[in-house]
């Protein structure tokens, strides 16, 4: 089985890291990272390939913000890919400023994108 990782801001409270691996043609990841990893949200996205778009559905655990994240790579990762793509994400810092909130946001971003980059290549 191939497995594919990604990471970007490690050493600080902003680390933020994926894995990933192809479950037949579909697609499973996990995206973690703050200070402390967990399950905030779930999504699956569906490729519609005659829109060329994914239909995304989310489950969030009470009180997480998750879902802000999971539902935004399940659908660019399902697009890109043109499969069916889980994600589950959990990405945690306590009582966070706007900015800091912005800076993990954007190393999940960048995380994602390091990520949907290897899984192109390895497709070829």
């Amino acid at each position: 089985m191939n497995t594919f990782f990604a990471e970007t801001g490690a050493g600080t409270r902003y680390h933020v890291y994926a894995s990933a691996f192809f479950c037949g043609s579909d697609l499973n990841v996990s995206v973690c990272g703050g200070s402390h990893g967990h399950i905030g949200a779930v999504s699956l996205a569906v490729y519609e390939p005659e829109r060329d778009s994914a239909t995304v559905s989310t489950v969030t655990v009470h009180t997480h913000r998750d879902d802000r994240v999971s539902a935004a790579a399940a659908k660019r990762l399902s697009r890109a890919l043109h499969c069916t793509v889980s994600v589950s994400a959990g990405v945690h810092i306590d009582a966070p400023t706007p900015s800091e909130l912005e800076t993990l946001l954007k190393n999940c971003e960048t995380c994602l994108a390091e990520l949907e980059h290897s899984l192109i290549s390895f497709l070829g």
